[in-house]
């Protein structure tokens, strides 16, 4: 869903202006806060960057030796949840600091925006990691097609060099299993306990990219999101398919048409429908659980000048999540991020690419499972194979990333759980026909239909903008008795009912900074680093 509400969008920031007071205005408060921290010294900061929902400013201590430090801020607008996205990320970096050898700047201080003097909110103090941005190294030395995605004949080369630490460091977690799925925090008991792993345990739920943009983008309450843990794989991924459901109920201008609507509606039905075939009963569906980093690309890879990978950055979306997450061929494997990639250029394009980059990967992966001894049946290479045969790593995907959830649907999963032959139109009405009770099926679906082109007329005319949409009944449709939706068909959480007459927000396409993971304006060209 492509939607643009520029100026009724609760997306609608002003993340350029608080960036500006955080870069210009209050550098001098932030250096002397960071300088109480130390305890002792001068700093200066001497260069300043964004990093995926983060403003950076890099710190240079006077008179003295020492490794320059870094205070890292998410930027309000971008950021709804900047208190439980700090808490997570200082807990994780402190978690990868200690159990892993994935490089990852490391932690003097964290807090609420309580414990920020300066006003700017919540905060991490690291030490700063000398690097660049993968992504940006590879568009100057020419390593990238001029689509930005497609790799050049060396550009493979240093990838196979690239796609193998990161799999080193996948391994590692890989190994780290934790009871439930959710976010993780210190253990603060006494003694061991069943769940526990170095110190660390489950703790809060889930906090992912998807979630964040739900709320800041497309309106959504926070009751709408998850509010506990989940001891099982199944349990969660019906939540996911609650806030798709809410997604599309709540935004305005999510449909834009009958037809649009009537697909919208299968699609949302059918991905629960085929979900067995993907989220298996057994040792799946249980604990343990793995971390996963729901934020991660190529972007936020640091490396040097032989793309030696020095630092990985920004894991505030880094939570236990099912194991399917975890063990599905990676989706970051592109220096354009999947869901551009398919908005441009298309699905069968992505296809192509990704095909051709996953092998790549996959070798690395394997070479490196040989290296730890970890290689054989059950491997992670071999789960990720069988996830890209058997089209579980897209039923992720659509699960994860609910924006893509039509497109990678109607290419990557309708044919290959239903068979070839028909077209979307046929089918709608052959998915209509499977239900327990067609008619109220039938029903249900042209109420929802009926009332999103209400919403979307509503919209136009907020907006200023001619609308000639109409709902149109299809042609074999007969009108029943009107209810409300049924739940247990729609799957949607019981607040969207109550919230739906308070939502006016849809996505603002037009909020450029969600691209620029990781922004070079004001950077030292040689030193960049987080």
């Amino acid at each position: 869903m492509e939607p643009h509400w520029p100026t009724l969008s609760a997306a609608k920031t002003h993340g350029d202006t608080w960036t500006e007071r955080f870069l210009v205005e209050r550098t001098e408060d932030l250096c002397r806060f960071v300088e109480s921290v130390r305890g002792f010294g001068r700093c200066t900061a001497i260069s300043r960057c964004r990093s995926g929902h983060n403003v950076i400013l890099r710190l240079r201590w006077q008179a003295s030796d020492a490794s320059d430090w870094a205070i890292r801020i998410p930027i309000p607008d971008n950021s709804v949840f900047m208190k439980e996205k700090i808490r997570n990320e200082i807990v994780i970096l402190n978690y990868l600091d200690t159990h892993t050898t994935v490089p990852v700047p490391k932690v003097y201080k964290g807090g609420t925006a309580a414990d920020n003097p300066t006003g700017l909110g919540p905060f991490i103090i690291t030490n700063w990691i000398k690097g660049r941005s993968l992504v940006k190294v590879l568009r100057e030395r020419n390593l990238l097609a001029p689509n930005g995605f497609d790799l050049a004949p060396e550009g493979e080369r240093i990838m196979k060099r690239v796609y193998g630490q990161i799999a080193g460091f996948l391994l590692q977690l890989w190994t780290k299993e934790f009871e439930k799925i959710g976010a993780v925090g210190v253990y603060e008991g006494a003694g061991a306990r069943a769940g526990v792993v170095g110190g660390y345990e489950v703790r809060y739920p889930p906090l992912t990219l998807y979630m964040n943009e739900l709320v800041r983008r497309y309106g959504l309450k926070k009751t709408a999101l998850p509010q506990q843990t989940y001891s099982r794989s199944h349990e969660y991924f019906k939540a996911l398919f609650g806030m798709q459901w809410s997604h599309v109920v709540l935004q305005k201008n999510s449909v834009r048409n009958s037809t649009d609507a009537r697909e919208k509606f299968t699609v949302r039905g059918a991905i629960a429908l085929v979900a067995s075939s993907f989220i298996s009963k057994g040792a799946d569906n249980e604990a343990p659980f793995r971390l996963f980093s729901d934020e991660f690309s190529l972007s936020n890879v640091l490396v040097d000048e032989n793309f030696e990978i020095t630092g990985i950055t920004d894991w505030g979306f880094t939570y236990a999540a099912p194991s399917q997450f975890a063990s599905s061929c990676p989706w970051w494997l592109t220096a354009l991020p999947p869901d551009t990639i398919i908005q441009r250029f298309g699905m069968g394009r992505f296809r192509e690419v990704y095909t051709r980059q996953f092998a790549i990967f996959a070798d690395q992966l394997k070479v490196r499972e040989v290296e730890c001894g970890m290689q054989g049946p059950g491997s992670l290479s071999s789960k990720m194979m069988d996830s890209f045969l058997n089209r579980g790593a897209w039923f992720v995907l659509a699960c994860r990333m609910g924006h893509l959830l039509d497109d990678v649907y109607w290419n990557m999963l309708d044919n290959f759980c239903w068979g070839r032959g028909l077209s979307r139109d046929e089918r709608v009405m052959r998915l209509a026909t499977v239900a327990a009770d067609r008619d109220f099926y039938i029903r249900d679906r042209e109420v929802f239909v009926e009332r999103k082109i209400r919403d979307l007329i509503e919209y136009c005319r907020l907006m200023g903008i001619p609308c000639t949409e109409r709902y149109t009944p299809p042609s074999s449709f007969v009108r029943l008795p009107t209810k409300v939706m049924v739940d247990k068909m729609t799957q949607t959480p019981s607040a969207v009912a109550s919230e739906e007459n308070d939502n006016t927000s849809t996505h603002d396409d037009d909020d450029e900074d969600d691209d620029d993971d990781y922004d070079d304006s004001e950077e030292e060209d040689t030193d960049d680093g987080v």
